[in-house]
């Protein structure tokens, strides 16, 4: 007995003396979730992975998606960023953005896709633009057929990174390997080369071909923080660009344009810094940001929304309790809100062009719903003169999660197993069928009400009419009359007691319908993690996963019964991510596992390319309002013109804005 109670003090001290090796995760006290206990509440795993952490203090500090929702970061307490593919788990590249110890915001990433344009013949090669920022340019040439047969079709290929800088000048010739690709490519535009107005998603997929075949992506910047420092970093290898320190801590998430970075800081001012290089050689910038120094504006709060940069102005919201609206060049506030409570939370946007829409959730707890550009459509004139006052919408209490907007006909691509026949010749030289199983691409449309969905601070989540402000169907519910219940007498203690369901409803005057109220589901969530086009995902402050229906409004599975009766045990993963681009699930722990959830297909013949967006595709951006670039001999359709409002004057510490020096303007646009 002694001999092996001395055994186990000798093991016990061994373990505790033992010291993970440098770079080793310490994650076996984090389990990965069960497979059947997420098949039993409807998800399943699409990837797992950790990122290698140094042995003592070193933890997974930050997590956060692009724009465009096709990389995800982890930034560690040591200043150490990881960038990984979003749909794969793929580690692509990390990189070290300064000492350890600074805060980290979300990343801040240019979302829109790179510029199309297709030539369809040439005489030579000097005829391809020789200009061009973020662009693909494809053109289509013949040669001689070596057997003397019809000319053969040849790809050639330009591509422009952000900067304008001509990267890639080549031709189909140049890669033998990629044969089979070209030849796609090539099945993919031959019925497109007439076409100028491509859809976004087949701009974007062809794209995406090209790149996969010539093995380069138009390069652009990822922007990180660090405290007081941001960061440029190259998209696809992580080498660090410039960087340049500010004069306070950053504390709103990274905003991009394709010509400006833009980020909140702690004392309240909005920063934006050029990325367009000036012209003039004593004034080129020898580190930091290309173009320097943009412009600023103060406001009297902290900024910790994220702004919203769009074609000709930004929007951002203080904690003061003021939203903004600013045209971007020449930098000037076209209007600021009267105070409407803590401006804490990130906002959601809604629609495009002058009926662009900011939903923006406040500590008031009430969400309102404000015109980017105030007026709306008057039907007697044709122009955007009428103005409208922003609904709002009262939850109860503050909101401090942000919401998410989400429907409309979404277009997904998935691949479909189906049978045809196929005839052949046999040995005998007769002619046989057969049956013969075959992959295909299909496009597939779902319709999606488009709504908002915002969680107040007591755990209550509701569904909004992004136009109107009002309740969702299924989401409202009758109001009952206080004190009208009937009453039943309990046999055993002879005490009246009401019984519930039974009261009277109060009565819409208008209509004489029973009146309705906004139907608030308890979920016990503190952030909304995604949306499916049928459920609604959040997660609690102990890290437990709460389930409602969209459809419905009624909760599948709470936050105890998943954990409980379901077994699925999330507490360990304690980073989240608000995913305002598709339905992916994005989880991880302070020791770095990460993980990504999904639903599974529908049926096993069935099986989606990629992930299913939150909002359909839209030809025009929330607050575009006309493309420039074009020379039109129409007249162009009426833009709103915003009016500052007089009644209001700056506050002491509300200061104009401060401008930059020697930069180059990004692009000199104004609102006509």
């Amino acid at each position: 007995m002694i001999r092996r109670l001395t055994l186990a003090w000798a093991a016990l001290g061994a373990l505790a003396w033992a010291v993970p090796a440098d770079g080793q995760n310490t994650i076996s006290d984090i389990a990965l979730p069960d497979r059947a206990a997420l098949g039993r509440i409807g998800l399943e795993r699409n990837w797992f992975t950790a990122v290698p952490l140094q042995a003592g203090l070193e933890q997974l500090d930050h997590l956060s998606l692009s724009a465009d929702g096709e990389l995800l970061f982890a930034q560690t307490t040591d200043a150490l960023l990881y960038c990984l593919d979003a749909e794969t788990g793929r580690l692509i590249w990390s990189a070290d953005i300064g000492p350890a110890g600074g805060s980290a915001q979300d990343v801040g990433v240019y979302a829109e896709p790179p510029s199309l344009q297709l030539i369809p013949s040439f005489g030579t090669r000097d005829e391809l633009p020789s200009e061009g920022r973020f662009l693909v340019v494809i053109a289509r040439s013949t040669r001689p057929s070596p057997d003397g047969g019809d000319p053969q079709e040849v790809l050639n290929f330009r591509v422009f990174d952000a900067d304008g800088t001509l990267a890639l000048d080549t031709t189909e010739d140049d890669y033998p390997d990629a044969y089979r690709k070209m030849a796609d490519l090539k099945d993919r535009l031959r019925p497109l080369w007439g076409n100028a107005d491509l859809p976004l998603n087949e701009r974007k997929r062809i794209v995406s071909q090209v790149t996969d075949a010539i093995g380069y992506s138009p390069a652009s910047q990822v922007f990180a923080i660090n405290g007081n420092f941001l960061y440029a970093l190259d998209r696809a290898t992580g080498r660090q660009v410039w960087a340049q320190r500010m004069e306070a801590n950053a504390s709103s998430p990274v905003a991009a344009t394709l010509d400006l970075v833009i980020v909140g800081l702690v004392n309240g001012k909005l920063i934006a810094y050029s990325l367009v290089s000036t012209r003039e050689e004593r004034f080129r910038r020898q580190s930091g940001p290309p173009g320097g120094f943009a412009w600023n504006f103060a406001t009297n709060g902290a900024i910790t929304a994220e702004p919203i940069p769009t074609q000709f102005v930004v929007a951002f919201a203080s904690n003061g309790g003021k939203l903004y609206v600013s045209q971007i060049d020449p930098p000037a506030i076209l209007y600021r809100t009267h105070p409407i409570g803590q401006l804490f939370a990130s906002m959601g946007t809604f629609g495009t062009g002058p009926d662009s829409r900011l939903i923006v959730p406040s500590m008031n707890g009430n969400l309102y719903g404000f015109r980017l550009f105030l007026f709306a459509l008057n039907p007697e004139t044709g122009r955007y003169d009428r103005p409208e006052t922003p609904w709002v919408f009262p939850t109860g209490t503050s909101i401090s999660a942000q919401p998410l907007v989400g429907g409309g006909d979404v277009t997904v691509t998935r691949l479909v197993r189906v049978e045809e026949a196929q005839t052949f010749t046999g040995t005998d030289l007769r002619e046989y069928s057969r049956n013969v199983t075959r992959v295909v691409e299909q496009e597939e449309t779902i319709a999606m009400a488009p709504a908002v969905y915002v969680l107040n601070d007591a755990g209550l989540l509701f569904a909004v009419d992004p136009e109107t402000g009002t309740p969702m169907p299924n989401w409202s519910e009758p109001i009952p009359i206080p004190g009208t219940e009937r009453e039943q007498v309990d046999p055993r203690t002879g005490l009246r007691y009401p019984v519930p369901g039974t009261a009277q409803l109060a009565l819409d005057p208008a209509t004489g319908e029973p009146a309705l109220r906004p139907k608030g589901v308890q979920t016990g969530a503190n952030r909304i993690l995604a949306l499916s086009p049928t459920r609604i995902y959040l997660k609690t402050e102990y890290g437990d996963l709460a389930v409602v229906s969209r459809d419905s409004g009624e909760l599948v599975a709470g936050p105890s019964e998943t954990f409980g009766r379901l077994g699925l045990d999330l507490r360990g993963f304690s980073l989240a991510v608000t995913n305002d681009v598709h339905d992916r699930i994005y989880l991880a722990t302070a020791t770095g596992t990460l993980i990504c959830l999904r639903e599974p297909s529908p049926s096993p013949d069935v099986v989606y390319t990629g992930p299913i967006p939150l909002r359909a595709a839209s030809e025009r951006p929330f607050g575009f309002l006309r493309d420039d670039s074009t020379e039109d001999s129409q007249t162009p359709p009426p833009v709103p013109v915003p009016v500052r409002p007089q009644a209001e004057e700056p506050a002491e510490d509300d200061n104009p804005f401060d401008f930059g020096f020697g930069a180059l303007p990004a692009r000199p646009r104004r609102i006509r």
